[in-house]
């Protein structure tokens, strides 16, 4: 009966083992999933975009520059820049809205 016991224990905390790397697994996957639907709907969305706002976006947040190098840039002075940052966001926030639920 001791040996019983101790072989079920055994096999439970291997059973365990198994099935939380199993759900490690499942999580990183279904988080890759994700980041690439977004990135996909992000796309399309920046693809609806005319090329003005499109460039200023991929500028600030693909390129990391700062406003002040994309006005130069753009030709366009920095309070125009931040204005058209502030509302692509605020469009594209809209838009995605669905994926902010999900984390």
């Amino acid at each position: 009966v001791k040996n019983e016991y101790r072989n079920r224990q055994v096999r439970q905390e291997h059973e365990k083992k198994i099935s939380e790397e199993l759900i490690d697994r499942f999580d990183v996957n279904k988080e890759n999933v994700d980041k690439n639907n977004f990135n996909q709907h992000l796309e399309t969305e920046l693809n609806k975009l005319d090329v003005d706002l499109k460039t200023i976006f991929y500028l600030r947040f693909r390129e990391d520059m700062s406003i002040k190098e994309i006005a130069e840039i753009v030709n366009c002075p920095e309070g125009t820049i931040k204005s058209r940052l502030f509302y692509l966001s605020k469009q594209l926030s809209r838009k995605l809205s669905y994926y902010y639920i999900l984390k």
